[in-house]
């Protein structure tokens, strides 16, 4: 499947039906009324293989989301182009071209896409 995703509304329903409840927001400061995203994904059984090219941006997995779908899962998030900054556990990793890092699904976390991200 591959989306192109126009406005920052929308991008947040994709990404929750693909994926789990969580949140899609503009990162301070960045204010333009345009948004653009990118998703390719395949689904095997409870597997989900994609790759996402975005606008600045903010995605959380709050409490409140946790609490909509309580499955576990792990995201194990790729850096492929540009910079993300990852905080889960009190701790916060910067990716760079090349670094992954995994995430719970059921301990919130945040990350953050501060220059237009592709893959």
């Amino acid at each position: 499947m591959n989306d192109l995703i126009d406005g920052l509304d929308k991008f947040n329903h994709v990404i929750n039906d693909v994926y789990y409840p969580m949140s899609c927001s503009r990162l301070p400061g960045h204010t333009s009324s345009n948004f653009f995203g990118e998703l390719s994904y395949r689904s095997f059984n409870k597997t989900v293989f994609s790759q996402i090219s975005s606008g600045p941006i903010l995605v959380k997995r709050s409490k409140q989301d946790i609490s909509r779908v309580t499955d576990a899962y792990y995201l194990i998030k790729f850096q492929m182009e540009g910079q993300g900054i990852v905080r889960q556990y009190n701790c916060e990793a910067r990716l760079g071209v090349g670094d992954f890092v995994i995430c719970s699904s059921i301990i919130p976390y945040e990350l953050k896409f501060p220059i237009n991200t592709n893959k």
